[in-house]
């Protein structure tokens, strides 16, 4: 059980530092226009997966999102691909700071790629691609 007698989702996360002792859960609060910014709905997207895939990658155990009602459909759907491709994974590691690799609970494998980067080398066989 994890704080609150919260059930955890993910009890066996490997931590990204070895020496860190505690988890951490975070809140994606609202993601949308700035004040003067304007950004695409490519760009909320993205802000939006990069967003939780370095958190994962840097250990956090938990993303809970809120002001879903007012944002655009992109950043649901965002979220949704989040949801559906990496939210279940056993470990995670970040090999770049525009790739990361996740280890899923059925063993497959999932990378997470923007900014240009590709697939490790060592990647063969049938890919699946999520835009």
């Amino acid at each position: 059980m994890g704080p609150g007698g919260l059930p955890r989702r993910r009890p066996e996360v490997p931590r990204h530092d070895a020496g860190a002792d505690r988890a951490f859960w975070i809140t994606e609060a609202f993601v949308g226009n700035r004040r003067g910014q304007s950004r695409s709905d490519d760009e909320l997207a993205q802000v939006t997966l990069t967003g939780a895939v370095t958190a994962y990658g840097e250990g956090a155990e938990m993303i809970f999102v809120a002001g879903l009602t007012k944002v655009r459909q992109s950043v649901l759907d965002a979220w949704g691909v989040i949801d559906t491709t990496i939210a279940a994974f056993r470990a995670v590691e970040q090999l770049s700071t525009s790739s990361t690799r996740f280890t899923m609970d059925d063993g497959t494998t999932v990378y997470a790629l923007w900014d240009g980067a590709a697939l490790p080398d060592q990647v063969s066989g049938p890919v699946r691609t999520i835009r």
